[in-house]
């Protein structure tokens, strides 16, 4: 395991208000029309590169129509009251992630316990998860000897990645940071779960034929 550093709240604040400033964007004034903000994703977790954006869930006050400012390097996921109460957002890849790690820096996040109730039970996402798996194999399938190196190896870590968010929602675990599953894939490295070894081949990866062999798959 990599050392970690996870950020307070008082540095997601801090970095969530530098680089609205930097956009022109007054941080307090959104924090003061939501009930709820939430950092998640890999900067909440002390998981983040360089590059990583700050993922803030804002949830908007009922019945007020609020501007949505883009912020470069702050990903903004805007939802209602009423939007975070629906069933389709309780049992949402996204709402599972966020009830499971995510840094509530305002509000109570009183709609987690509601999304931890609904885990595992048969949902959309999964569904979306398996048709996003077919298509992205199939893509991969047949245009394989066309593909750079440096390609394929970026399509294969998204098809592991994707096909570990399956197998997660399927048991009922919420989906965690992206470094996460990385780390998880590189503890197992010796089962090849990637399937490099066929990267400047003409030999389609296990991966890819394992996911295309799949009956739920296609």
């Amino acid at each position: 395991m990599t050392n970690r550093q996870v950020p307070t709240d008082k540095e997601l604040v801090a970095r969530a208000t530098m680089l609205a400033c930097r956009a022109g964007v007054d941080w307090s004034l959104i924090a003061s029309q939501c009930t709820e903000l939430v950092v998640f994703g890999s900067r909440a977790a002390g998981l983040e590169t360089p590059f990583s954006d700050l993922d803030v869930l804002v949830v908007r006050k009922r019945g007020l129509a609020m501007p949505r400012p883009r912020v470069r390097g702050i990903d903004l996921v805007f939802r209602t009251e009423d939007e975070i109460l629906s069933v389709e957002w309780l049992k949402s890849e996204m709402a599972g992630h966020i009830a499971a790690y995510g840094r509530w820096l305002q509000g109570s996040g009183r709609w987690r316990n509601n999304a931890w109730a609904v885990r595992g039970e048969p949902n959309e996402a999964a569904e979306a998860k398996r048709r996003r798996i077919s298509r992205l194999a199939e893509a991969l399938h047949n245009h394989w000897d066309r593909l750079t190196p440096d390609f394929r190896r970026r399509n294969l870590t998204t098809l592991r990645r994707e096909k570990q968010r399956l197998q997660l929602l399927q048991s009922g675990i919420a989906i965690p940071p992206t470094r996460l599953l990385d780390m998880w894939a590189e503890h197992n490295s010796a089962r090849n779960c990637c399937g490099v070894h066929a990267l400047s081949g003409t030999d389609l990866p296990e991966i890819l034929l394992e996911t295309a062999t799949q009956p739920e798959l296609v």
